[in-house]
């Protein structure tokens, strides 16, 4: 029986590079949540862009005219922000093969 929330291989990697990206020598990356919050900045590129603009204190860019494709399925609001009911599943397998 598959559940819903089956592990990708796309979503394996996105991690996987999150990960390396914000791990520094001994020091890593930190919590589900802080990774579920950089996923989604990858998953709506416009979200980065605008929390970008507000973080140098530049005035927000307008809305483009393209809509970016969800990187798979949608994330849900959960209490602390964004979540992807697939994030277990993921960090399990990823943890199964020593990758993390």
């Amino acid at each position: 029986m598959l559940t819903k929330f089956q592990p990708t291989l796309d979503g394996e990697a996105r991690l996987l590079i999150l990960i390396e990206a914000f791990s520094k020598g001994t020091q890593s990356l930190q919590g589900r949540t802080k990774l579920a919050k950089l996923d989604f900045f990858l998953r709506y590129p416009d979200y980065l862009e605008r929390g970008l603009a507000i973080r140098k204190k530049e005035p927000i860019p307008p809305p483009k005219d393209i809509e970016w494709q969800d990187i798979e399925t949608r994330m849900v609001r959960y209490k602390y922000g964004p979540w992807d009911p697939s994030y277990f599943a993921i960090l399990g397998r990823l943890i199964g093969k020593g990758l993390v």
